[in-house]
């Protein structure tokens, strides 16, 4: 079932230039967490609070490289 106001179109087709970059940074990302740790993070069962403290994390080692 489709919802209102959307369409069939495949929104990857209207990637290009640095959409597209990132998309595919996005991807390869993907594909080393899900070699590294055997899932994609949608299929991790951390809880929602596990999750916040790695993103914190990450954010604290941005700042420091910053």
């Amino acid at each position: 079932m489709r919802r209102s106001g959307q369409s069939n179109v495949d929104p990857a087709s209207y990637l290009s230039g640095t959409e597209l970059r990132v998309c595919r940074l996005i991807a390869e990302r993907q594909m080393r967490g899900v070699a590294k740790y055997g899932m994609t993070v949608e299929a991790n069962p951390l809880p929602l609070r596990d999750w916040l403290q790695h993103a914190l994390e990450e954010s604290l080692d941005q700042a420091i490289y910053l």
